[in-house]
């Protein structure tokens, strides 16, 4: 039985071109297909056979027997000396390593992730991931914490990076008239506090997965 489906994307990013014959063909395929399909977004007319190319490859790893697919799938991909691999595994909690305890389907994307590490080990073109929600979880304002407050650190950040500099300037012995005025410092520095402090305050709100995605994307600056 087939278990996964690999199809060529119907436009081609760097001409515009679109091939409607591979748009009928793709939209049959997903519509009656009984497995997985995958699409690959081709960016050069030349693909891979072109020596000059090179290719950054993400995979995100949630579970289940799609995402094993993918990842054996990337695996063969890594072979070639153009392609570069990143493998990403988003985990809700601890990983338990304790086999005989896990589900099944666990178990397999267990065995799965083990078997391609070690087949990967010297590939320096493969590099993993493990991201973990537990983190971003933690409970704020507990007793054995001493930082409650987003407010706090990045005021620490600032006036530690603010002492610094002034060190740092003494220390070059530079004159004086041709260094900004401390006051222009300042507010800058309470522009990039405020800024912070929200960024802060509404990455709470975001998701784990989101955030782990957007911070990939570069949509939103990594803390």
């Amino acid at each position: 039985m087939i278990s996964l489906i690999i199809l060529p994307f119907h436009k081609h990013l760097d001409t515009g071109f679109a091939h409607s014959g591979i748009r009928i063909m793709n939209k049959n395929v997903i519509g009656n297909a009984p497995c997985s399909i995958g699409i690959i977004i081709d960016p050069v007319l030349g693909g891979v056979l072109d020596n000059t190319s090179s290719y950054h490859v993400a995979v995100v790893l949630l579970g289940g027997a799609d995402d094993r697919e993918a990842l054996a799938y990337a695996e063969r991909i890594s072979e070639h000396p153009n392609i570069k691999v990143i493998v990403i595994r988003l985990l809700k909690n601890s990983c338990e390593y304790n086999l005989k305890k896990m589900s099944a389907e666990n178990r397999f994307d267990e065995e799965t992730l083990m078997d391609f590490k070690l087949r990967t080990t010297y590939n320096k073109r493969v590099t993993y991931i493990q991201e973990e929600e537990k983190i971003m979880r933690a409970p704020y304002g507990e007793k054995k914490e001493y930082f409650k407050y987003s407010l706090f650190l990045v005021f620490c950040n600032r006036i530690m990076t603010y002492v610094v500099s002034a060190a740092a300037l003494l220390a070059s012995k530079k004159a004086l008239d041709t260094v900004a005025p401390i006051y222009k410092y300042c507010l800058i520095s309470v522009s990039n506090i405020l800024t912070t402090t929200c960024q802060y305050e509404a990455l709470k709100y975001v998701r784990f997965l989101v955030q782990t995605l957007a911070k990939c994307a570069k949509m939103i600056p990594v803390m």
